[in-house]
């Protein structure tokens, strides 16, 4: 009894790291940086700060993003993105996901991979539409421009640019 549950989990850990290993390998992983820089948020000056780690699958990425009043140190804004990337087309993955916050919005949210952009767009016409674009430079920095949908077209609200000297 005790060698068939042995065998049976070394074959279920064998097949979990070649599903590991095959997704890895599929997808250009998303790169994790911990970065902040100063931003403009609510017509305030405040920090952001962006921590991106791995997540529960080899093809989860993890962003927490927070934005503090620059004098005081306050949360004015928490977020959580959860992306999961699936091989595309053309050297293209596809992103799926969702997006939690502060405010109490939690949106699905579509995009795409190329390795180096992660262009999504988040929400629904039922509650607020918006989209984000992340530029992951090669020397470790990254650009994010966020915008909303407004009715009368997209506004852009957030545009921050994380040194790649970040002290995250």
């Amino acid at each position: 009894m005790k060698t068939a549950y042995l065998a049976g989990l070394a074959i279920f850990l064998s097949w979990q790291a070649l599903a590991q290993k095959e997704t890895e390998t599929e997808t250009k992983p998303i790169p994790t940086p911990s970065l902040e820089a100063p931003c403009n948020a609510f017509g305030a000056d405040a920090l952001c700060t962006t921590v991106w780690t791995l997540g529960k699958h080899a093809s989860h990425r993890v962003q927490d993003y927070t934005i503090r009043h620059a004098a005081s140190g306050a949360v004015m804004f928490s977020g959580r993105g959860l992306y999961r990337m699936k091989p595309g087309d053309n050297g293209t993955d596809t992103i799926d996901g969702y997006w939690e916050d502060s405010q109490g919005s939690v949106h699905k949210l579509v995009g795409t991979w190329n390795g180096t952009d992660l262009a999504v767009t988040w929400g629904s016409p039922e509650t607020e539409q918006g989209r984000s674009r992340y530029v992951f430079e090669g020397d470790g920095g990254m650009k994010v421009q966020d915008w909303v949908l407004r009715p009368e077209g997209w506004q852009m609200f957030m545009e921050v640019t994380y040194p790649a000297t970040s002290p995250k």
